[in-house]
């Protein structure tokens, strides 16, 4: 059930009741990673600290978990300035069930924030605050192969350019670089379906996701025009605001057999998935606050959609090695119904394709009987590799926390407005992975590590193609409570 519910494919709290199975957990953890170009023109690292992560509740029943982290982030840019930024996220999340599991009701809240400079120059920098999946979700699970949940949510953010360059004009000091990024998404309403357990020949999860998310960007930069952006008054600080409506499903499904007694396990599976967002540039209205618009231009529409399908195949031999592929293909497609956006890409319609393709083994050391572990400890050795192929136009792997890490100055937000840029962009990653994970005392503590291999590489339609290659860790430490270590303890 760790894969199969709703905090992990919807995102939905109520799905701590399904995986959460202690009384106590606290977490501590480390990870971080350091990728360059081979000239070192482009360095990004970081090193990400989880101080702590606490789980606490009656397995099936409640569950409250709290995390805080820091993101110490460093990025080295061609002009050799260093950016930094250390961002706090912090995070809280609550479930519970009724006995029977006919009602269960979830709440979660996740924020972020920080400020970011060249470590070199401190006279100018940005800062941002944010909130992401502030909400509820509800839902029924009145049998273990079933459950339903519903989750309405809300996020956004702001981010601030401050302490930016002057210039005397007519006797007095007047700012000439100014810009400031405000996003909201609300509603998101999301729902998920599961049907079978782990225990059962099938297991499935159907989720469903609406969004609409409202941008809005105010910029002045006296050193340049932003034609592409504003046509009309390059020097125009209030920007078109973005209103992006969104939908999106999946599917996913597993099989389970056992053809050989004890011996062997099949677990084949296979998804589903569609996406599509509608854009719409807004006339901005008098104070250029979201949800505060002055019409449509209809000539500035755009809209992207993608389907994907995927399948795998887990086979477990002997309890002792676990081995699996998985391979996934989709298809990204721009259509820019705007007459003015369809005159400046010099095309209406876009399509891309896009693949992954995974494999890795692990090895249960404590389950082979020479080894004559103690059944109270558990140690695997794991190793996987997965190459796979992103569009340009959103955030690909690895890339996540970079998302709101500008570089301080304008202009930062100008491929929002320039989709066909975006879609002509693959960025390809090769991920090679050695892992090593354990537990002890039935659970009592567990200790884990993970070290990444990366190759990143960004075709670009300037034929210029940058890659980063660098290796990306993880360690953590976990306690754990639950009730057959407690009355290990007690005896």
């Amino acid at each position: 059930n760790k894969t199969y519910n709703a905090l992990s494919r919807a995102g939905m709290p109520v799905g701590l009741i399904d995986i959460h199975n202690k009384l106590v957990s606290f977490e501590m953890g480390i990870c971080g990673q350091k990728v360059a170009t081979s000239d070192d023109s482009t360095v990004i690292k970081d090193v990400a600290l989880t101080l702590p992560r606490f789980t606490v509740g009656a397995p099936g029943r409640v569950a409250f978990t709290g995390n805080y982290g820091i993101i110490p982030m460093r990025m080295l840019s061609g002009d050799s300035l260093t950016l930094y930024m250390p961002q706090h996220r912090f995070g809280i999340a609550l479930a519970a069930q009724a006995p029977d599991g006919v009602f269960r009701v979830g709440f979660n809240l996740d924020g972020f924030g920080g400020k970011s400079a060249y470590e070199e120059r401190q006279d100018s920098g940005r800062a941002i605050l944010g909130a992401e999946n502030i909400g509820l979700s509800f839902g029924t699970a009145p049998h273990k192969y079933f459950s339903m949940d519903l989750g309405v949510y809300t996020s956004g953010y702001i981010d601030t350019l401050f302490g930016t360059k002057t210039e005397k004009k007519d006797g007095e000091e007047k700012m000439i670089r100014q810009e400031r990024i405000a996003e909201i998404e609300l509603p998101r309403v999301t729902t998920n379906i599961r049907v079978g357990d782990t225990s059962a020949v099938n297991m499935g999860t159907l989720d469903f996701t609406y969004g609409k998310k409202h941008f809005v960007y105010a910029v002045r930069n006296g050193l340049k025009s932003m034609p592409a952006v504003n046509d009309e008054d390059p020097q125009l600080p209030n920007l078109d605001p973005i209103i992006t409506d969104s939908i999106r499903w999946n599917f996913v499904d597993r099989l389970h057999f056992i053809p050989v007694e004890e011996k062997v396990e099949l677990n084949p599976s296979f998804s589903f998935g569609y996406m599509h967002n509608r854009y719409k540039r807004m006339n901005p209205g008098k104070d250029n606050q979201p949800m505060d618009y002055n019409g449509e231009d209809t000539d500035k529409r755009w809209e992207t959609s993608s389907f994907r399908f995927g399948f795998g195949l887990d086979l477990l031999f002997a309890n002792c090695i676990d081995y699996w592929n998985e391979y996934d293909r989709s298809n990204m497609k721009l259509n820019l119904t705007g007459k003015k956006l369809a005159e400046m890409a010099d095309f209406t319609e876009k399509k891309k394709d896009f693949n992954r393709y995974a494999t890795g083994a692990e090895l249960a050391f404590h389950n082979i009987p020479p080894m004559n572990f103690p059944e109270s400890g558990e140690l695997f050795f794991n190793l996987s590799f997965q190459t796979l192929q992103e569009s340009g136009l959103y955030d690909g792997y690895g890339t996540a926390q970079y998302k709101h890490l500008e570089m301080i100055g304008t202009d930062t937000q100008i491929e929002r407005y320039t989709p066909w840029v975006g879609i002509q962009e693959m960025v390809t990653t090769n991920d090679f992975t050695i892992g090593m994970r354990g537990s002890f005392n039935y659970q009592l503590f567990e200790l884990g590590g993970r070290i990444h291999f990366l190759k990143q590489t960004t075709t670009n339609p300037d034929k210029s193609d940058p890659v980063l290659n660098g290796p990306k860790y993880g360690f953590r430490f976990v306690y754990n409570l639950t009730e057959k270590a407690r009355v290990n303890r007690v005896k």
